[in-house]
């Protein structure tokens, strides 16, 4: 990829969205949601949809996305790597997202510790 596509690949598009979702994560709502109101059936009952305990809430969820994140971003820089390093900007970038995995491996959540090693 010519060094503009891969800037605006990894800085624009794949570190922002690891930065956003881990911040969604950090200060969403921890409180159980109640199962949702899908609609109703054809005889009007209403139709509910019940959640896993493990994806209750909002910061569960956003934490469950932000392990696909994680292992998305971990995917293009093994692929792109060699090619960052010399970019302009690049000591900052693996400074930020080396923060946000070093954040994550310390919640010592099974699910994010082993996205973000």
């Amino acid at each position: 990829l010519p060094s503009v596509c891969l800037h605006e690949c990894v800085w624009d598009i794949t570190l922002a969205l690891v930065r956003t979702t881990h911040h969604l994560s950090q200060t969403s709502s921890d409180q159980e949601l109640g199962p949702s109101e899908l609609g109703k059936d054809q005889k009007g009952k209403v139709v509910t949809m019940l959640m896993h305990h493990s994806k209750n809430t909002e910061q569960k969820q956003w934490e469950e996305t932000l392990m696909l994140t994680l292992n998305g971003a971990t995917k293009v820089l093994r692929a792109h790597l060699l090619a960052m390093m010399p970019l302009e900007g690049w000591p900052q970038a693996w400074a930020q997202l080396m923060e946000i995995v070093g954040n994550v491996l310390g919640l010592g959540r099974k699910g994010l510790s082993s996205a973000g090693a």
